[in-house]
């Protein structure tokens, strides 16, 4: 039997593995015997020739994937070839701490090409508008991306001095990962949310979701798509298909980067470049031969003392933008309302994104500082969302590959956490016109409508002396099964337990700010129970009476240690760290009183105490202590202890 004759377009593959199936089955009958003594002869030697046969086809196959494979290796490099470092540059270690000295060996004289930041700004919605052209226009326009590659040598010998524990070439990645970050949201609803979700192609075009996509995520590769190397695109899919880019567009709005009338979407030019700007030299001080010392001629700066050198890299850049503005082009090129909205972003507002969207802290941890910075500068709503949208681009291009889209968040974020994210953005940013307790209890009470919205049976929005608690805590337990029992759970907890959650919980830790449902919380300072929300999911909804018991213990006696007093302030609240609580279950925390081992709370300073276990014998100690109190989670009688 001959091999068949090549015509162009003939599977060739294909074909004979058909062929060979057939003479398989022909082999396997000479196997066992089933045929004539001649017919035996026969198929025993097409036996043979099958398995040649098909020895040459599985080659052929392998042969193939191998180039396949070399294909993509090349074309990859090809891809990140057009992405390159700048050139290494050098400061001299007697110059390091001075900024107008160390910029100008590094810069100089240089300025910024408004010219190419202008295009950038104007075509950033263009469907023309290429990312390889605004990364061309971005390398052009801004020289302080030079500066990430700046090294600290007095000789031959060339470091990287990067102080976030990389390099220097990732930080530069990462910060253009920042820039495609921005050029994708701003062009949602033209292909920036495909270009944010699944990274871009050999052209750096826009890879697109994939039609050829099945049920399961796997792709079919036999259409030639240039998805078939990424084991990741069901996660992609599933963010591009569930996050809800309209909110991010408004994000925008509110930010004044975009408006939209009647349809039509419009960009901003001169608050584009103040945000392509900020983008572009936000992360520069982690550049330790950048990093300024304060200035003899200034008393202190946040803290530092003159001749201090100022390692946070925040603080190093509001240091700079502050004192020596004119050593980056790009900040001091701006019109001056921008160069406000840019100095907002560096101020030091100790804000945890995290606290708001689990309800962990009260208002005066979550908001207190950020609200200070709001008022004494004179901040508006946009300048708020100005700074979360540089926030969320800068850990959007987190990862150091800008080519592949915005990795941290597509693949490495949970989904649920970045939703929480972009749906407390619009309440976050009343905080120019409104309390902290206000805007905290607003966005309680939009998340619980939002929830009960979705069929989660948790009931209208709470009112009265225990509404504060339930919020909080049904928030905390995030997953429905949680919530719904956590909310039911919450009726079933003793009295003494309830009154306590209720009146610590809702407690503002703002003096004269109370929530409007619920009583008036008066007194000082409020109490935050750190990692309490994965404490409760821990336990919940498996073992729900025993977390509200356990968390109503841990607030009990932390008041005890710290007593309520009217003459409190801002920024007073105390941390109550329940780490060794907040994985295990609840027999695993009972069982330590059966290993004679005991749970106390020791109060560390006047803002932060920890939940510990300790010896039994340690209860001796406990006597004639002030600072440490035992956690009456077992059902032994526990020691009481009058507290002066």
């Amino acid at each position: 039997m001959g091999r068949p004759i090549i015509m162009p377009g003939y599977d060739y593959i294909s074909a004979e593995k058909r062929r060979l199936e057939r003479e398989s089955l022909r082999a396997s009958r000479a196997q066992t015997g089933d045929l004539t003594p001649r017919a035996s002869s026969i198929e025993k030697a097409m036996a043979d020739r099958v398995v040649a046969e098909r020895s040459a086809v599985e080659q052929q196959e392998k042969e193939r994937k191998e180039l396949a494979q070399k294909l993509r290796i090349e074309r990859a490099r090809l891809k990140e070839g057009y992405l390159v470092d700048p050139k290494r540059m050098v400061v001299r270690s007697h110059m390091l701490g001075d900024p107008l000295a160390v910029f100008d060996v590094l810069i100089g004289n240089e300025t910024v090409d408004w010219e190419a930041a202008r295009h950038a700004a104007i075509s950033i919605r263009n469907p023309q508008y290429s990312l390889k052209q605004f990364y061309e226009d971005m390398v052009r326009a801004f020289p302080e991306l030079k500066l990430y590659m700046a090294y600290i040598s007095d000789n031959d010998n060339y470091v990287p001095d990067v102080n976030s524990g990389t390099t220097a070439s990732v930080e530069y990645r990462r910060t253009v990962g920042a820039l495609f970050a921005v050029y994708w949201l701003m062009r949602v609803g033209v292909d920036g949310a495909e270009g944010f979700s699944y990274g871009v192609d050999e052209d750096w075009a826009p890879r697109g979701q994939p039609a050829d996509a099945n049920e399961s995520g796997v792709l079919d590769t036999s259409r030639g798509t240039n998805h078939h190397t990424d084991k990741n695109m069901k996660k992609r899919k599933a963010f591009h298909d569930q996050t809800d880019w309209q909110k991010l567009m408004y994000l925008l709005v509110d930010a004044l980067l975009l408006s939209v009338e009647d349809g039509q979407v419009e960009v901003n030019h001169q608050r584009t470049m103040a945000m392509l700007a900020l983008t572009a030299f936000h992360d520069i001080m982690k550049v330790e031969a950048l990093l300024p010392s304060v200035s003899a001629d200034c008393e202190s700066f946040q803290g530092y003392a003159a001749g201090v050198t100022i390692n946070d890299h925040d603080q190093a850049l509001g240091y700079v933008l502050d004192r020596f503005p004119q050593c980056l082009p790009a900040f001091y090129g701006l019109p001056r309302e921008e160069q406000l909205s840019v100095a907002f972003t560096q101020a030091k507002m100790n804000f945890n994104h995290g606290w708001l969207v689990q309800a962990e802290a009260p208002p005066d941890a979550l908001f207190s500082k950020f609200k200070m910075v709001i008022d004494t500068e004179g901040v508006e709503k946009a300048d708020v969302a100005f700074y979360f949208v540089h926030w969320l681009t800068d850990l959007a291009g987190a990862h150091p590959s800008p080519l592949e889209g915005c990795v941290k968040f597509v693949l490495q974020f949970p989904q649920p956490v970045l939703a929480s994210f972009i749906n407390s953005f619009s309440v976050i940013n009343e905080l120019a016109v409104k309390t902290e307790t206000q805007v905290f209890e607003d966005y309680m009470v939009k998340i619980w409508t939002e929830t009960a919205a979705r069929g989660i049976a948790i009931g209208p929005v709470p009112d009265g002396d225990h509404a504060v608690a339930l919020m909080r805590l049904m928030i905390q337990c995030q997953t429905p099964k949680a919530q719904a029992a956590i909310v039911a759970g919450y009726s079933q907890a003793s009295a003494a337990d309830r009154a306590v959650l209720a009146e610590e919980m809702g407690r503002s830790g703002l003096p004269g700010q109370y929530y409007q449902r619920g009583c008036k919380r008066r007194g000082g300072p409020a109490l935050l129970v750190y990692y309490s929300p994965a404490f409760m999911r821990s336990l919940v909804p498996l073992e729900t009476p025993e977390a509200l018991r356990m968390l109503a213990e841990v607030y009990r006696r932390a008041r005890q240690l710290y007593p309520l007093r009217d003459d409190f302030g801002p920024c007073q609240t105390v941390s109550i760290r329940i780490d060794q609580l907040k994985e295990i279950s609840a027999k695993e925390i009972v069982a330590a009183y059966e290993n004679d081992e005991i749970w106390v709370l020791a109060k560390r300073n006047e803002l932060e105490a920890v939940a510990e276990r300790r010896p039994k014998a340690f209860l001796q100690d406990l006597q004639q202590s002030l600072s440490t109190i035992e956690l009456e989670f077992g059902s032994h009688t526990a020691m009481e202890l009058e507290l002066v």
